[in-house]
């Protein structure tokens, strides 16, 4: 099936949109009003979108407006959300994103440091995944000294939530934290893969590709990627401080 792609950097209108756009990037507040009011006159604009990506440059997503987007967006499989100045609280999002029918299998997250039941969020709205990203981003308002608890350090637990996604094949994540002890030594992070993965000697029943992104943000960055090949699994690759702006699957 070929994409249309939707620019959103010109002018926007219903005439923008007499045919259905599959894929659509949101750039800015005055695009997503745009696009939101030529979806209001011709409301087959929203439920063809199949991808929505809304990374704002200078501002967050109003809840709203994101409300008004999800709520119509009934073939919407893939979401990316995101902006550079602060970010839609998780709990508030997710209650959103639970309100379309829209069956989720791509979802792009930024989240804080503060969300410890991060997952088990996340499978109470978006239960059929197959790809997420999970990108942290501090509140405006977060001091600057964070606590190192995260959401992933009862192993166990973010093991098992992990199978509560059942179809999830994919897995990125974005942190500032350190995840193991050695910052790049290939048995630390097997350990951590393992953990996550294979917790209380049950396998996650679809996971196969990790990558992991620690001590983001500091000199000690590390970008690794890792699969499961042959019931093993192996890092791919793996990057020390890397000058990469995109970050996902």
């Amino acid at each position: 099936m070929k994409v249309q792609v939707c620019s959103l950097r010109s002018r926007l209108s219903s005439q923008a949109y007499d045919n259905l756009q599959q894929l659509v990037f949101i750039p800015t507040i005055t695009k997503l009003d745009s696009f939101l009011a030529a979806a209001k006159h011709k409301k087959a604009i929203l439920s063809g979108v199949e991808s929505l990506h809304i990374i704002l440059e200078q501002s967050g997503v109003p809840l709203t407006k994101l409300r008004q987007c999800l709520a119509r967006s009934k073939r919407l499989t893939d979401l990316e959300l995101g902006q550079h100045d602060g970010i839609v609280p998780l709990v508030d999002f997710l209650a959103a994103l639970s309100t379309t029918s829209a069956a989720i299998t791509v979802l792009h997250l930024p989240f804080d440091p503060t969300h410890h039941d991060l997952l088990r969020r996340v499978v109470s709205a978006t239960p059929a995944l197959v790809a997420l990203v999970l990108k942290e981003t501090p509140l405006q308002n977060m001091p600057r000294r964070v606590s190192n608890r995260r959401a992933w350090n009862d192993v166990i637990q973010w093991a098992r939530d992990l199978r509560r996604l059942p179809c999830l094949n994919s897995l990125a994540l974005q942190t500032s934290a350190s995840l193991v002890p050695v910052p790049g030594n290939v048995n630390d992070e097997r350990q951590l893969v393992q953990g996550w993965t294979s917790s209380m000697n049950i396998h996650h029943p679809s996971l196969r590709h990790l990558t992991i992104w620690y001590n983001f943000g500091t000199a000690h960055s590390v970008l690794s990627y890792w699969d499961w090949e042959d019931r093993v699994w192996g890092r791919t690759g793996s990057y020390d401080n890397p000058n990469f702006d995109f970050f996902g699957l």
